[in-house]
């Protein structure tokens, strides 16, 4: 038994050192990863049908070649083209016309010259049951100046004025002045501001400026100071210095004589050019100011919002002669009896023709 151990010992000492001698004559083998084998089966390729195009391919080239030559000889004519037929209409693109529909009979239609009255008589006979006729169309508003042009209108716009001119014989342009150069400066700055303050401000300031120059040379904030309690004192320095440089530069000088040379000048507009024609160079106008507005409305001599249009308006009713007057009588009425949060409508003058339309 010891002798089998033995022997069976030395065999397998003997194959580990063979082993080991393997081992350091060629070094540890590398595990050989086997590929996966995949569970789905894999598809059969088809067959491509680049072969069969080519080959129809060819065939159509050499039918092509053999064609032109035989055209070159003169023995075949060449072949019509084809007309394309029309394309259908794809989803989404343009739609077809639609088809032409068929006139219903001359009993049941209706023509579109058949009065509403036929109409609902026709309808009623087919439903059965009443209809009711449509609400007649509501009455076109008249025009804004249809009522301020009659001749009513203007005998009354007439009585107005009488009527003022016996109670302000005396009305004149509140504004203080002396030349138009002075007139043009107060009526800038009486933009948003009473006419008592731009007086008060004026009575200083035409003292020390007294030319078109004045103005343009003066400090910015000088100017500024002179005029700040009339509001707006920025843009009003703005304003009276670029009118005066262009008098200087565009009119030599000298404050222009026309409304349309007027309104070249940086802030004078209808109102400031009015006031200027009629006070100064004694051409009539109608100045639509503050209380012409409201005035004109209140006695129902226009029904326009803007003053430009007001202004129209009132020549269309007021005597020619009597624009530059009548606007000053206005105006005086509106600071004295006509006022615009209380009017004493029991002392005025010319209450029997004042229609009376206060604003709520």
């Amino acid at each position: 038994m010891a002798s089998k151990r033995k022997s069976r010992t030395g065999k397998k000492g003997a194959g580990r050192t063979k082993a080991k001698g393997k081992r350091a004559a060629g070094g540890r083998k590398k595990a050989t990863s086997r590929p996966k084998k995949s569970k789905t089966k894999a598809r059969p390729r088809k067959l491509s049908k680049a072969p069969t195009r080519g080959k129809k391919a060819g065939a159509a080239g050499a039918k092509k070649k053999a064609r032109a030559e035989a055209r070159a000889k003169g023995g075949v004519k060449p072949r019509a083209k084809a007309k394309p037929k029309p394309k259908a209409a794809a989803k989404g693109g343009a739609k077809a016309k639609p088809k032409a529909r068929t006139k219903k009979p001359a009993a049941q239609a209706i023509s579109k010259t058949q009065s509403v009255q036929t109409t609902l008589a026709l309808l009623e006979s087919t439903i059965g049951l009443p209809v009711l006729s449509p609400a007649p169309p509501a009455p076109a508003k008249p025009a804004a100046t249809a009522t301020a042009a009659s001749p009513e209108t203007r005998e009354r716009a007439r009585r107005i004025l009488d009527g003022l001119t016996v109670e302000y014989p005396d009305a004149k342009i509140a504004l203080d002045y002396t030349n138009a150069l002075e007139l043009l400066v107060a009526t800038i700055l009486a933009a948003q501001c009473t006419d008592e303050r731009v007086n008060m401000v004026t009575k200083e300031l035409f003292l020390k400026y007294r030319t078109p120059e004045d103005y343009v040379n003066a400090p910015d904030s000088e100017l500024e100071d002179a005029i700040r309690s009339t509001g707006f004192f920025h843009n009003k320095a703005k304003a009276i210095k670029a009118a005066c440089k262009s008098i200087i530069y565009d009119f030599g000088g000298e404050v222009p004589r026309t409304m349309d040379d007027l309104l070249t000048l940086p802030g004078v507009g209808r109102k400031t050019a009015n006031v200027l024609l009629g006070n100064v160079f004694g051409v009539p106008g109608v100045v639509v100011d503050t209380h012409m507005i409201r005035l004109a409305k209140r006695m129902g001599l226009t029904a326009q919002n803007e003053a430009d249009k007001i202004e129209y308006d009132l020549m269309k009713i007021f005597p020619e002669q009597q624009w530059t007057f009548g606007s000053h009588l206005i105006a005086t009425h509106g600071r004295t009896y006509c006022t615009a949060r209380s009017p004493q409508c029991t002392l005025c003058p010319v209450a029997d023709d004042c229609p009376k339309l206060l604003e709520d």
